[in-house]
């Protein structure tokens, strides 16, 4: 496991990976590559020199030529091993969170950018990195860093898709979270079942359904539509007053609109209602 896969939280998974390209090999290490190319040169040089002379003065420079080329053909090898060192280590990933970025051989400095703080992404190709593949990105963020810079990325078009695409499914990850917390509206049915179960109140309330044995019993605890609106029973017919009638038709009326009784039953239980005044 790597360093940057140490950083990863719970739960967090890397969906890309990848890190500079390899043109940074030459570019981040010219001064290298220069004392390279000057060591051959300088053993060019002294291997004419020597081939040209027998000896004296002449052969002495040319072994003096020869090892101060050495010695800058091993001081610039070591720049380039170094530089290939740095690339190596890097890592550049996409994951279902944030963006990560960490470089360094023995210190190591990491950033990252949550993917619900990224505001814009600005992808920047020249000819040669539409070529070879490689651009620079700059991540706009809500953060007072503003920026974050990536140059020369490798398969930077590629990066920058996925992650606005992992920012998208963040998102909606979270705007499902929400909608699951919060109660659904409740329906005709959860209102019909609600008015069944409570006692009403107001003057409706009054109204009572006649029982076997004289006994009476709130017009509420029979159960079905009529009585979510509080009125009796069928066989019911004590008289009411027309101000509970009324109140009663518009309970009626609105379970109709909400399609918790039938047209049919309205009307039957109106013409009822009316009977008693």
């Amino acid at each position: 496991m790597g360093y940057a896969d140490s950083l990863l939280a719970a739960g967090e998974t890397v969906v890309r990976r990848t890190r500079q390209h390899w043109i940074t090999l030459f570019s981040g290490a010219p001064l290298g590559w220069l004392l390279v190319l000057a060591s051959l040169v300088g053993v060019f040089t002294s291997n004419w020199v020597r081939g040209d002379s027998s000896g004296g003065i002449q052969g002495s420079t040319a072994d003096v030529l020869g090892r101060a080329s050495a010695i800058v053909l091993i001081g610039g090898i070591a720049l380039v091993a170094w530089q290939a060192l740095r690339w190596r280590s890097q890592d550049y990933l996409v994951t279902n969170r944030r963006v990560l970025m960490v470089d360094g051989v023995l210190n190591k400095r990491s950033l990252d950018t949550s993917l619900e703080k990224i505001n814009d992404a600005v992808l920047e190709q020249s000819w040669l990195g539409r070529l070879l593949d490689f651009g620079d990105l700059d991540i706009l963020t809500a953060s007072e860093s503003a920026v974050d810079r990536f140059r020369k990325l490798q398969s930077a078009p590629a990066f920058k898709r996925t992650m606005l695409d992992q920012k998208h499914l963040l998102e909606v990850e979270v705007a499902g979270s929400g909608a699951a917390g919060r109660m659904p509206p409740a329906g005709p049915e959860s209102v019909t079942a609600t008015a069944a179960s409570a006692p009403t109140a107001g003057p409706a309330s009054g109204l009572a359904t006649a029982q076997p044995g004289g006994s009476s019993a709130p017009s509420g605890a029979s159960g079905g539509p009529a009585s979510a609106a509080g009125t009796g029973s069928a066989g019911d017919s004590s008289p009411a007053s027309p101000e509970q009638i009324t109140d009663t038709l518009a309970r009626l009326a609105d379970l109709r609109d909400r399609g918790a009784i039938s047209a049919a039953e309205y009307e039957a239980k109106k013409a009822e209602l009316l009977s008693r005044l």
